[in-house]
């Protein structure tokens, strides 16, 4: 994609003026090409983008959500967490399946930039997706009946990882309409 983008004369920094515009469409359609452009727009682009997170138009949120979540730096990684409370069930659905795809290389680094910081949750959480293929149906329990959502969360990313060891716990109904909706999508 970025090879048709070059050839027809144009290089990344004019995307910079589109993904500011005042106009929700062509903020979308700018961020959309960032997107299918991939991590050579990110490398550009971040600066442009990582506002968009907070516009007011979802598909736009979504993009970029996307986009900063699988190019993660230092500054951005903990946004897919951050955007499991979001508004939307569509950004809250897509925070999930972020942290669900983030490989152990990944998560290792995400632990070792919480080591010297406050955020002691974080490295909590980071620390249950990498001890996934570990966990057993109780700890998963434990995690689902806890009181915290996003704890509540990683157990069903980690139970949709593993269907054939947690089969009896994805084929319950939970009050979560996230998690029920997330288990459709993942055993489609």
């Amino acid at each position: 994609m970025f090879e048709e983008y070059d050839h027809y004369g144009l290089d990344l920094s004019s995307l910079a003026e589109l993904l500011q515009d005042k106009n929700d469409r062509i903020r979308w359609i700018a961020v959309y090409i960032c997107h299918d452009l991939g991590s050579a727009a990110w490398d550009e682009l971040s600066d442009y983008i990582i506002p968009l997170l907070n516009d007011k138009d979802i598909r736009i949120v979504k993009y970029a959500l996307k986009m900063s979540a699988y190019y993660p730096y230092r500054q951005n990684c903990l946004i897919a967490f951050n955007y499991l409370n979001h508004s939307e069930q569509v950004i809250r659905l897509m925070a999930m399946e972020i942290l669900a795809s983030y490989r152990t290389f990944t998560l290792k680094y995400m632990l070792e930039y919480f080591s010297d910081k406050v955020e002691t949750i974080y490295q909590e959480y980071v620390s249950i997706l990498l001890s996934a293929d570990k966990m057993s149906e109780d700890e998963i329990n434990n995690l689902i009946n806890c009181d915290n959502q996003i704890k509540q969360k990683l157990a069903i990313i980690i139970a949709c990882k593993y269907p054939e060891k947690f089969a009896q716990i994805i084929q319950q109904d939970f009050k979560d309409d996230d998690i029920n909706q997330y288990i459709l999508n993942k055993m489609k």
